[in-house]
């Protein structure tokens, strides 16, 4: 379509999870041409992120025995100012539910942070701890605020999301 000068537009965008190919964060770019034989730049591109959830079953009889998760906590802060030492922290992640469970997916939204976490399932009661660092190569890019994805088998909480701060 045609847009004239001073009036607006709506782009509608479909997004088909099926062909995604994986569960979690997906990120593209579109292209707007303002006119035939338009390159591909900035100032015509709009960013598209879709988080890909697993599909669960969410009835009453089946949450006494699934899988629960219980996170210490869903924001932390990273103190930077330590000097040349990197800055960690560690979150306590716990199954409270009746069956194992699995963390599907682990995705970090920042390339100066590492997140290790030891083995992806958990049994009935179990817990483990999910490390949280400052990757000093990246130190730049690892300023303010950031994000940890968690997909998991857990049908009251299937994503997670840990809010991080890093403070320099």
């Amino acid at each position: 379509e045609v847009i004239r000068p001073g009036t607006m537009g709506r782009v509608k965008v479909w997004f088909n999870a099926n062909k995604a190919g994986r569960m979690g964060l997906t990120q593209t770019s579109i292209y707007l041409s303002r006119f035939p034989g338009d390159k591909i730049g900035k100032n015509n591109e709009i960013f598209i992120s879709a988080v890909v959830l697993p599909n669960i079953s969410k009835t009453d009889t089946l949450i006494a025995t699934t899988p629960r998760v219980q996170l210490s906590s869903t924001r932390i802060t990273l103190d930077g100012t330590q000097g040349k030492r990197l800055a960690q922290e560690k979150l306590t992640l716990t199954n409270i539910g009746g069956s194992p469970l699995e963390i599907m997916q682990v995705q970090v939204f920042n390339p100066g942070l590492r997140v290790r976490l030891r083995g992806k399932t958990l049994s009935p009661g179990e817990s483990r701890d999910i490390n949280i660092s400052t990757i000093a190569h990246q130190e730049k890019k690892s300023r303010g605020r950031s994000s940890i994805l968690l997909l998991t088998n857990d049908p009251t909480q299937p994503k997670i999301v840990i809010d991080v701060e890093v403070k320099r």
